[in-house]
């Protein structure tokens, strides 16, 4: 009905799992024929890469994935940083288009990463 409607879906479900479980459940989300999805960057890179691996062949209709970095509940916000940090190169390193950060880190993120990444 979205779809007809001429809107996008991001599928907010922050899949966090097993690697195939996530790619599994990414591929499904690309064959619905999602606009965004998001996991977890705490799943670690072989997550991130498989997710990305299991929606490369839908091409242009392929969702955009991005890694949730910290949940904003969950940090302090003097030493996450650094955390934030490593999590997005690794969401880079391992093929999602972007992250998702609190607006707390999102100056900190663009004086240190070079490459355009969706924020």
């Amino acid at each position: 009905m979205i779809h007809d409607e001429g809107g996008k879906v991001f599928l907010d479900l922050k899949y966090h799992d097993i690697p195939n479980t996530v790619a599994k459940a990414c591929e499904a989300a690309a064959k619905l024929g999602v606009y965004l999805v998001d996991i977890h960057t705490s799943g670690g890179s072989e997550m991130m890469l498989r997710a990305a691996e299991a929606v490369q062949s839908f091409g242009k209709k392929r969702p955009q994935l991005i890694g949730v970095t910290v949940l904003t509940s969950d940090e302090n916000k003097k030493s996450v940083k650094n955390e934030v940090l490593k999590r997005t190169q690794l969401a880079l390193e391992s093929g999602l288009d972007g992250i998702v950060c609190s607006p707390w880190e999102t100056a900190f993120l663009r004086s240190k990463i070079k490459k355009i990444l969706l924020l």
